[in-house]
Order: structure tokens, then sequence, then C-alpha cells
């Protein structure tokens, strides 16, 4: 019987089609992560466990081994920026890269 698609699976399978390469983090709960204080821990955005022990190196787009993946609640979404160029917009969000383009233009698309 095929497991039912939650959220995170859904997302990470619509990143695949797009051709993105994801890989699983462990996931927050009430502000804490699911990992249980392993060394290191950065919330939500570290390696979930042994499936993926050298993270973004192991990304794939292979729709089996992300539906093996994402099967549990758990785990949040990890995508490759291999190959990107990354604004990560934090904190004020789109109201702060909006200032930012007032003052030095549009971003390319």
């Amino acid at each position: 019987p095929e497991t039912p698609m939650n959220a995170n699976l859904t997302e990470a399978l619509r990143l695949v089609k797009h051709s993105y390469k994801v890989y699983p983090v462990w996931g927050v709960r009430d502000g804490r992560c699911l990992c249980a204080g392993m060394s290191g821990c950065r919330p939500g955005k570290h390696p979930w466990g042994q499936a993926v022990p050298h993270g973004e190196k192991q990304a794939t787009s292979d729709e089996a081994t992300v539906r093996r993946w994402f099967a549990g609640s758990a785990v949040n979404v990890g995508v490759s920026v291999d190959g990107f160029c990354v604004l990560d917009v934090e904190g004020r969000g789109m109201a702060q890269l909006a200032e930012w383009e007032a003052e030095h233009g549009p971003l390319p698309r």
C-alpha cells in the first residue's frame, strides 16, 4: 500500500518535477529541532539522520528515493543550490528586499 502524501513529500516531488535535487533535513516542532539535540544542531537545516550523512551532496531528483525519504512527517525539504546564486531573505522578508531593490534596482530574472 502506498503511504499517504504529506505536505513535505508533496513539495519535494514538486521541486523534483522542476529538475531540482532535494534531500531530507530535520524538522522543527514548537521551535525545537526534532533531532533531539544532536551535536552541531542547526534547527531544521541539518541532514536527516543516517539517510543523508553527507547532506546536500546526496541530494537527488530520483522520485522513488524522494518518496522513501519524505514518507514521514518529521523531515523538512532541503534543496541543493549547487550552481545557483541564492538570496536568502529573512527577518523583514519581502519588505527588506523591496527596500534593497529601491536602492539598487531590481534583481535580474
